[in-house]
């Protein structure tokens, strides 16, 4: 196993078993996947950096993982005949009671190059709650808006005031439109909802 964290947003594995490269993965990625994210989780709660105010998932752990992979199995089961992903369910353990011991190891021996690591792990689980309530106010604010695309000399109200509005799509209305614009000599504009905008 050779890995490494990269500033990159996506984690990139390239596993093989018994030398075949398996491009859809299988259990033994799964075990990887597995024992770097505990080792990383019990190397921070050890260390007490836990952050405050945000949760750490697997995937904010591994963003920016780099590894390759290498299992030797003595009697591998493949997906398919192009043996693109592994089935054996008993890899996946066998693999994650190898990585996280070794990985937490590193980590421990390593502590000037565990800590940029854990600090990009927090900066990204930063970035995902930053980005989803960006997306949660976008969501609201455009659920809210009131603006529609209308056809024509109809336009949208500008004043939200129940006040300033009342519905109405009757032909009276557009014609005691008419009327005042005459009576007064001013060009007022009506919108959808029979307001003045």
């Amino acid at each position: 196993m050779a890995l490494a964290w990269t500033e990159a947003t996506d984690e990139y594995i390239k596993s093989y078993v018994n030398g075949i490269p398996t491009k859809n993965g299988g259990t033994h990625e799964n075990g990887f996947k597995a024992g770097v994210v505990k080792a990383v989780r019990n190397y921070i709660e050890t260390h007490g950096l836990t952050p405050k105010g945000v949760s750490l998932t697997a995937e904010d752990i591994r963003e920016g993982v780099v590894c390759i992979l290498s299992t030797y199995v003595s009697e591998p089961q493949f997906q398919g005949q192009t043996k693109e992903r592994l089935n054996n369910p008993e890899v996946q353990a066998q693999v994650d009671n190898v990585v996280r011991p070794a990985v937490e190891k590193w980590l421990n021996d390593n502590k000037t190059i565990a800590e940029p690591v854990v600090g990009r792990i927090i900066l990204a689980a930063r970035a995902r709650e930053a980005s989803r309530a960006a997306s949660q106010a976008v969501s609201r604010k455009s659920a809210i808006s009131h603006k529609l695309n209308l056809p024509g000399k109809l336009a949208d109200c500008s004043s939200t005031d129940p006040e300033d509005s009342s519905c109405s799509s009757s032909r009276a209305t557009a014609q005691a439109a008419r009327r005042s614009r005459g009576a007064t000599g001013a060009r007022r504009r009506f919108c959808r909802c029979a307001a003045r905008c």
